[in-house]
């Protein structure tokens, strides 16, 4: 199956280049795995995905592998992502500005701001129904 979606994301489909990158990056055995995610998963970002902005958003803050972290560029993804309709991006940058996190100033306003955004896309996240129980057997 994953040699379907390496087809797919070297050909340039988006959301298989996106969910192929995050599944080598995180899921990957050898270091080159990671590296080869980490490409494809900032391809992704930067056409777009919200997905792979966010993934990028942490590879910036954490680093990985080649990528060494960076603070400005960390948030620059954890923006876009989530301006893009990300609610863990928005939450993180919502976190960052309450504590003065990823060098950031504490801004209590902008915490909000952000913190607004996250619940308002959570909430718009579809919910899967729960399955209906059984009937119990007399």
């Amino acid at each position: 199956m994953l040699k379907w979606f390496k087809r797919c994301a070297d050909a340039g489909h988006l959301p298989a280049r996106s969910l192929y990158g995050r599944v080598l990056l995180h899921r990957g055995v050898s270091a080159k795995d990671k590296s080869t995610g980490a490409r494809y998963v900032l391809q992704a970002a930067r056409e777009g995905d919200p997905n792979a902005q966010y993934q990028a958003g942490r590879i910036y803050e954490l680093g990985c592998n080649q990528y060494q972290p960076n603070l400005h560029h960390a948030v620059t993804w954890y923006a876009r992502a989530g301006d893009n309709g990300h609610s863990l991006a928005a939450d993180r940058l919502a976190t960052a500005y309450q504590l003065g996190e990823l060098g950031l100033p504490c801004d209590p306003s902008r915490a909000e701001e952000w913190s607004e955004l996250a619940v308002d896309l959570a909430s718009q996240q579809p919910r899967l129904e729960a399955t209906p129980a059984a009937p119990a057997v007399p």
